[in-house]
């Protein structure tokens, strides 16, 4: 949980920046369209993405004492979801087909740079319920907010399953985190909520407008992860009413092996006041004006490594806020810390080596290692770029785009450097204007680095577009065509992939043989930049949970790993399945009630998909088709 202070030294007050509101992303007619992971190609290139409007139930909402074990779905009931259950059943849609092309399943290792992890999310939009209602014509006391009392995006960081033996304390240190955002998400979005009610109803009825909505939004991405660390960076935006919001980040820093969150002071050497010396130099360096960072020295007497507040006694002690990249290590001050709001928030780095001594050397990261963060680019429109020196994308707009004040709709994305170079990805596609496009700055250990910007299509598709930028000249590689995994948390939470590894990413496709269901395997950074699939196994995500047998079937056991650990054994009628995991051409493994593991061996993949004993459709009940 990350917990965001705005600090002004100036009158010695703490102004809290709320913690990320608690904490420290329809399938149908399977056989029309071929391998989205292998094939890249044409799309209707449109994002369909809408806002759903969530109003959410506190009495009976996930932070009630019902809901205490959000891995097993134990609240005490015979009918609870799982961890990763889907609470949509089959409204989704999908067009795909079977079959996965055989040249893209032969590798079965891939180089570990670190595990990997998954961003949780759950988004809120809540509506005014009451009969309070403004005055018409009257230009004083207006709803500005459409009727909505709070908007808000509220995240946590897990990591992969496939980790949770390997790396037991971290996996149990970020649950143990998300568990508690979970407890506590809907209960902090309905309380803000209501304080947005009554003052939406004062403004109605003492005639003055209502600037709403209130919001509260996170946006969580990871700036280092390897086998020594992990480092989560957190952006925040929180407005509750006044002039303007309050923004600022935050930073969670882990030792991977002991799962232990670390303190400044565990990284670093050099006493406070030798740091600060070199914080202020940082900051002479970046000044725009004589004065700027004028509180800076005073304000750094106050910080220390393990610091201790208390708001009832005289101690006012204050932690950095800091995170750790591949170039060293970051120092956030937030807007009021240093500075003015005017001013904005400032991130000092430090390279690891800059100052010898200063890092643990345990810490210095390995050089020549590959890495892949999220980089910030900003989109704009084509020819509002003129004056804009950094790296940046330019859209090209169709004869539509001005007609939507929500929507950017674009014939034409292109990616430009600082210097000027730039390439075009060549394709239509449509998108949120507040979302903008998410992206990652990938680097390979030979000296090799692209730009992944994931570009959301029609069905819960996304094409990958990727662009080489080695040595500060940027060329268009390719594309290729993905699907969103659809997987959720309960509690109306869903998960997407936090990108960090180059050997180990996750993308995912949708396949028919067991109903419908979304799996993804693991890709390497390729040697023309584009993912190259490494593993021949692919996990599942969203499936069918309901799936029973309708005859006797002949399945193996398997281990996790995959081994048969006894062939030709008969499950009888009614036998509950669960598909788990799959090589996307010849068997499909599911879990049993008893936590066994069967492997069914197809003689068809294909839609309509076989067993030996016949079609897959006439042998189970219960299993779910996109559409």
């Amino acid at each position: 949980m990350m917990y965001k202070k705005m600090r002004s030294f100036g009158t010695m007050m703490s102004l809290v920046l709320t913690a990320s509101m608690i904490s420290g992303c329809s399938i149908a007619n399977p056989q029309e369209q071929i391998d989205a992971v292998v094939d890249s190609g044409e799309s209707e290139n449109s994002d369909t993405q809408t806002e759903e409007q969530v109003k959410v139930d506190t009495k009976d909402g996930i932070g009630s004492s019902e809901h205490t074990n959000i891995l097993s779905g134990d609240d005490g009931s015979q009918d609870a979801p799982g961890f990763f259950s889907d609470e949509t059943g089959s409204e989704k849609e999908d067009n795909t087909d079977e079959k996965m092309s055989s040249d893209q399943s032969v590798n079965t290792a891939y180089t570990v740079g670190g595990p990997t992890y998954k961003l949780v999310t759950k988004e809120y939009s809540i509506k005014y319920d009451g009969d309070v209602t403004f005055p018409e014509n009257n230009e004083n006391s207006k709803d500005y907010s459409n009727g909505i009392l709070f908007e808000g995006v509220t995240q946590s960081v897990l990591m992969d399953e496939e980790w949770k033996d390997i790396y037991p304390e971290l996996y149990k240190t970020l649950y143990d985190q998300t568990q508690n955002v979970i407890d506590k998400a809907d209960g902090w979005a309905n309380s803000t909520a209501e304080e947005a009610k009554a003052q939406y109803e004062d403004s109605a009825q003492n005639g003055y407008s209502f600037f709403g909505p209130f919001e509260n939004t996170d946006d969580y991405s990871i700036k280092r992860s390897d086998n020594t660390v992990l480092s989560i960076y957190c952006f925040n935006y929180e407005f509750t009413g006044g002039a303007h919001g309050i923004y600022g980040a935050s930073g969670q820093t882990f030792d991977v092996k002991s799962g232990k969150e670390l303190d400044l002071g565990d990284v670093v050497t050099f006493s406070e006041e030798q740091l600060n010396e070199i914080i202020l130099s940082k900051l002479h360096e970046i000044e725009e004006y004589e004065g700027q960072f004028s509180m800076a020295e005073d304000s750094l007497k106050n910080y220390r490594y393990n610091a201790e507040f208390d708001v009832n006694s005289d101690t006012h002690e204050y932690k950095y806020i800091w995170y750790m990249a591949g170039d060293g290590i970051h120092i956030i001050f937030n807007v009021y810390e240093i500075a003015s709001y005017a001013d904005g928030m400032q991130d000092i780095m430090i390279g690891y080596e800059e100052y010898p001594g200063l890092v643990e050397s345990r810490f210095i990261p390995e050089e020549n290692t590959g890495y892949c963060r999220r980089e910030d680019i900003p989109v704009w429109k084509k020819g509002y770029d003129s004056d804009i020196h950094y790296i940046h994308y330019n859209y090209y707009p169709t004869d539509y785009d001005d007609m939507d004040d929500e929507m950017i709709s674009a014939e034409d994305l292109e990616l430009v450097m600082e210097n000027g170079s730039s390439a075009k990805i060549g394709g239509g596609f449509s998108i949120r204007r507040d979302r903008g496009l998410k992206s990652y700055r990938v680097g390979t250990p030979e000296g090799r680095e692209y730009i992944y910007v994931i570009i959301p299509m029609e069905n819960d598709y996304y094409y990958l577009n990727v662009f080489d930028i080695t040595d500060g000249r940027v060329t268009y590689v390719g594309d290729q065509g993905f699907h969103y995994l659809e997987e959720s948390i309960y509690g109306g939470f869903d998960i997407d992939t936090l990108y960090s590894n180059p050997d180990n990413m996750h993308f995912g496709q949708v396949l028919n043989s067991l109903g419908t269901y979304t799996c993804y395997g693991s890709y390497k950074v390729g040697k023309n930049g584009m993912p190259e699939l490494v593993s021949k196994e692919f996990h599942i995500a969203w499936k069918s949970e309901e799936a029973y047998s309708k005859t006797k079937l002949s399945a193996d056991i398997v281990g996790e790993d995959g081994t048969v650990l006894q062939s030709g054994v008969t499950l009888p009628v009614g036998t509950h399945v669960i598909p788990y995991k799959t090589d996307g051409e010849t068997y499909i493994d599911c879990k049993l009630d008893d936590d066994r593991i069967v492997r069914f061996t197809y003689t068809s993949f294909v839609y309509p998909a076989s067993l030996k004993e016949g079609e897959v459709d006439e042998l189970f009940e219960g299993l779910q088709y996109a559409g």
